[in-house]
């Protein structure tokens, strides 16, 4: 009788499974980057095309987004003639949007996005004039001044000033954003597991 043991099935079921994941896993991680890169494009499209960015981008007026639909998106945030914040925003998204693939399991992965914070938005559309925060910011959580706003071809976006007190009985509705499009990005990538 032969004092070799035979190896046990488990083992044998393992040993296999780990050899096909060797053999599968960079295949999985292209699939992985594949599907991010796929994600990160829609969210950059749907902020290019949301009707917020639209109306930055064209300055629109009068504003749908205005109550008392005077002046500009633009004009009322005070961002400078010239600069264009939806750009930039899509060149910072382009270059912070990031993947995090979890490669810690043998035969599994797990993809997950890394988004900007508002803190990082910061960097780009930076409003010095509500405090530094960014014009997403402003939009999102909302922002004073509306009623004392007059939509003249002055100011640092020449399309508006603030005046020092309110002449009209109107305020800024809170919208939602890029935040809205990160957590339908989030949610349609969560435990995405191979």
């Amino acid at each position: 009788m032969s004092s070799k043991r035979q190896p046990s099935l488990k083992k044998f079921i393992a040993d296999a499974l780990n050899l096909a994941a060797q053999k599968i896993r960079p295949n999985m991680v292209e699939l992985a980057n594949q599907i991010f890169r796929e994600v990160k494009r829609d969210i950059i499209e749907q902020f290019r095309n949301h009707p917020i960015s639209q109306e930055l981008l064209n300055h629109s007026n009068p504003s749908q987004f205005l109550s008392g639909r005077s002046g500009t998106l633009a004009g009322f945030l005070g961002i400078p003639v010239g600069q264009n914040p939806v750009i930039q925003t899509i060149a910072f998204l382009e270059q912070n949007i990031t993947p995090k693939i979890d490669r810690r399991y043998i035969r599994n992965l797990k993809i997950e996005i890394r988004i900007p914070t508002y803190y990082d938005l910061r960097a780009v559309g930076n409003l010095p004039h509500e405090g530094g925060i960014s014009y997403i910011e402003a939009i999102e959580n909302g922002v004073s001044g509306l009623a004392a706003y007059l939509p003249v071809n002055a100011g640092r976006s020449y399309e508006g000033i603030q005046l020092n007190h309110d002449f009209r009985n109107v305020s800024y509705k809170k919208q939602k954003y890029l935040t809205s499009i990160f957590q339908k990005a989030q949610e349609k990538i969560k435990n995405f597991k191979f």
